[in-house]
């Protein structure tokens, strides 16, 4: 296929086009529009190692040596978070990409097993 230059438009004139949108498509850029956010109770659907977009709030923290977990809450529950990363403060709201992580722990015929969400990235967010 070979293209013709002179009938695309210039770069001038797809400028003019695009610039006064350029502050709408910068302000939805950042908050998440197309990203499929799953709310949290619905994580168990999840397989083991499925990458799945949160938001809520933070509502607990545990540090580790190195990093540390924190627990998101949104409307549906709550999900740990293990982060390598310094932990959130509370009452900080997130949106986080995770990888969906269960681990069954059966003592006497008990699973005192937990799901969890390994961090991979976090951005903050308007409140909730």
């Amino acid at each position: 296929m070979q293209l013709n230059f002179l009938t695309l438009p210039s770069l001038s004139v797809a400028r003019r086009k695009v610039l006064p949108f350029l502050p709408i498509l910068l302000s939805l850029a950042g908050c998440g529009v197309g990203v499929d956010i799953t709310p949290i109770a619905e994580l168990e659907r999840f397989g083991e190692n499925t990458e799945a977009i949160v938001r809520g709030t933070t509502v607990d923290r545990a540090p580790f040596v190195d990093g540390g977990a924190y627990q998101l809450q949104d409307e549906t529950g709550t999900v740990w978070v293990v982060s390598d990363d310094t932990l959130p403060e509370l009452g900080q709201p997130l949106q986080v990409t995770g990888q969906f992580v269960e681990r069954s722990i059966p003592i006497n015929g008990v699973d005192y097993g937990e799901a969890y969400l390994e961090e991979i990235d976090r951005q903050p967010t308007e409140k909730q």
